[in-house]
């Protein structure tokens, strides 16, 4: 990744983080975590990789997608690009991935 798509996709998850936490009421979104942010390299995609701590990430996505249009406004104003990319939201498995991992190991110390 050069360091222009590694500073624009560090910028959008600063500023996606910090919009969702300050500027929406949706319950759903309370406990959202952006994980990572994928730009494409024309700068036109993002792909936003999330997670939930209590939440429904389904329902976090729903929201996401419904509150698009808000967020690319928001970001705009914030951000000088020539072109907002276009936000496609999706679930971040690796956490989940981890944890199953995690448990396997421990299950196995046990039986040692």
């Amino acid at each position: 990744m050069s360091k222009r798509l590694a500073r624009v996709s560090g910028t959008l998850q600063h500023e996606l983080s910090d919009i969702i936490k300050k500027e929406t009421s949706d319950p759903r979104l309370e406990d959202l975590i952006i994980t990572e942010v994928d730009v494409s390299p024309d700068l036109r995609y993002a792909v936003v990789y999330i997670s939930t701590l209590t939440s429904d990430v389904n329902q976090a996505l729903e929201a996401l997608k419904k509150a698009k249009g808000y967020l690319k406004k928001h970001i705009g104003r914030h951000l000088k690009m020539r072109y907002l990319p276009d936000l496609e939201f999706r679930e971040d498995k690796s956490l989940n991935h981890a944890m199953k991992i995690e448990s396997m190991i421990k299950k196995i110390r046990g039986k040692e």
